[in-house]
């Protein structure tokens, strides 16, 4: 039986001493991620599958911690963390718990969860997610569409990223997706991010519909001391605008090592 690889490493030519671990969101995957460090010449980069059923304590519930605990023993050592949409979810637990492989922490285009944060993703884009796809419409390009903003989807980005997707050797579950959405919904972290220590940054896409701008500011204002940098693109600003986005985290990471 095919299975997902734990993780795919990249390494660059240059600071291969920088280590960066790559936390995907939901329903995103370790090969979804290449297209962004495509033209990367920096640092040795660990890019994260999700666990498989097989690996969880239970086939009919999932927790983000649980989901942070799989992070924690697939790193062999600490990390810069870079966690994306739900991935910075599993990533705000990781450091909260296992604060030791966190070398720093990078939030893309994620909250604190969606327990008491009805609106931790864009109800709008929940419904085009969640309903059915018509004969007439790609189900890839119906749940990609809401990610990339506009300028993206009329320039060819989103259908080259679809293409992409399509070529992904195997694709998480159904039941690991359900099994995901569902802790997400039950986590929150806006009691507990105070405690976090490590080097906080946090990065945002402009006209991202997914994670709306409040709920940005609303995270912003639980981490005061997190360095802040904004994108123009969509929540997939980290695609969109590749180059800045590596060129600023190689910055802020080579900042908290002086």
């Amino acid at each position: 039986m095919n299975r997902l690889l734990t993780k795919i490493q990249v390494r660059g030519t240059h600071d291969p001493h920088i280590r960066v671990a790559w936390i995907p969101g939901w329903g995103g995957t370790a090969h979804g991620l290449l297209p962004v460090l495509e033209n990367c010449d920096w640092g040795t980069h660990c890019l994260l599958n999700p666990p498989e059923l097989s690996q969880l304590q239970s086939e009919h519930e999932l927790t983000i911690g649980e989901l942070a605990d799989f992070v924690h023993s697939t790193l062999n050592e600490p990390w810069h963390i870079v966690g994306i949409s739900m991935g910075g979810i599993i990533a705000q637990c990781l450091a909260l718990y296992h604060a030791k492989k966190v070398l720093s922490l990078h939030l893309c285009c994620t909250n604190t969860g969606g327990y008491q944060n009805p609106y931790g993703v864009n109800p709008a884009v929940q419904k085009i997610w969640f309903s059915k796809a018509t004969d007439l419409e790609d189900p890839v390009l119906k749940i990609l569409s809401p990610c990339f903003s506009l300028e993206a989807q009329k320039n060819g980005l989103l259908n080259k990223y679809a293409e992409h997707i399509r070529a992904t050797p195997i694709q998480p579950s159904g039941r690991l997706l359900k099994l995901q959405w569902q802790a997400m919904t039950k986590f929150g972290s806006q009691d507990l991010v105070k405690n976090l220590q490590m080097p906080l940054h946090l990065y945002y896409g402009l006209m991202d519909q997914v994670v709306g701008y409040h709920d940005y500011s609303r995270l912003r204002g639980l981490l005061p001391l997190a360095t802040t940098q904004e994108f123009n693109g969509g929540h997939m600003f980290f695609l969109e605008s590749a180059p800045s986005f590596l060129k600023v985290l190689r910055q802020r990471i080579l900042s908290g090592l002086q």
